[in-house]
């Protein structure tokens, strides 16, 4: 194995998503809380109060006990954790956890997970990487030497489409929290409706960024859609390839397997191994 010598961290995109879920969830705590004041200076009937008080404080409550430590650990992991790659030498930082150096050799098996791999020695789990941590396909590489893995890799969607999901279902979480809890004239139903099926569409485009996945072995491929089932067709099968304007689309004969994004992780060595197998490939319908 070459003497290589890097450093793999988390993109700081995660730091940052963590910082803005706990940034959110606190503006949403203080107008909670302002709310829960402006009410009780109303002068409204006491149960009134009373029950708005109470959904307040759940509200408050649950944000309070939740979200922000959640964000500010998420940023905090995203910010401390790194895995120095020196030769055949691992040194893994993890937050709360003492430093700890390990060889390639010491490894006794590696698993690849929904968001990337672990690795293990004697059953016990030492590291574990996310794809779209830096330096993340050389890492793979250097362990495929080692015979920690085998001929094996994934594609999945490109990592800003995670960072957009939560966005989006912050913003329209945090907007069926409020028509819900401080209804106004304003409000029908067709406002309700709107802002819960965005709400829907951002939690399935999120459950898309983390589950979706094609695993690639040595003569099939994998494909595991986004409510996690997953459906194995071997190499061999593969008829061909179909490039439109935004993504790829890989046929079985008649039979449509799946669609990829142009932007996907790790489709040009799917690609490439497709080329292999001498699979046949349209642009546009145009057959190359």
């Amino acid at each position: 194995m070459g003497k290589l010598s890097y450093e793999m961290r988390s993109p700081k995109v995660f730091f940052w998503m963590g910082i803005v879920c706990a940034a959110l969830a606190l503006s949403l705590l203080l107008a909670a809380f302002i709310s829960a004041i402006l009410v009780g200076e109303e002068g409204l009937g006491t149960d009134e109060i009373s029950r708005t008080s109470d959904i307040s404080a759940i509200i408050m409550l649950v944000f309070l006990l939740v979200v922000p430590p959640s964000g500010g650990y998420f940023a905090l992991y995203s910010a401390k954790w790194k895995i120095k790659v020196e030769g055949d030498t691992l040194t893994i930082h993890m937050p709360f956890r003492p430093v700890r150096i390990i060889k390639f050799q010491d490894i006794t098996e590696v698993k690849e997970r929904f968001i990337g791999i672990a690795g293990y020695i004697d059953g016990k789990k030492v590291f574990a990487a996310d794809m779209r941590t830096s330096y993340y396909e050389l890492f793979v590489e250097q362990l495929k030497e080692a015979g920690k893995m085998g001929p094996s890799f994934t594609v999945r969607p490109y990592q800003g489409n995670l960072v957009l999901a939560v966005l989006l279902l912050l913003v329209f979480g945090g907007s069926l929290v409020g028509v819900i809890f401080w209804p106004n004239e304003t409000v029908d139903l067709f406002v309700y409706l709107g802002i819960s099926g965005a709400f829907l569409a951002s939690l399935y485009f999120l459950a898309n960024s983390l589950f979706w996945k094609i695993t690639v072995t040595q003569d099939t491929l994998f494909v595991k859609n986004t409510f996690g089932v997953e459906k194995a067709y071997p190499i061999g099968e593969i008829s061909k390839v179909e490039e439109r304007r935004e993504n790829f689309t890989l046929y079985a004969g008649t039979e449509k397997i799946v669609k990829i994004g142009k932007n996907a992780a790790g489709l040009q060595s799917l690609l490439e191994r497709l080329v292999e197998e001498n699979v046949s490939y349209y642009d546009n319908g145009q057959l190359f």
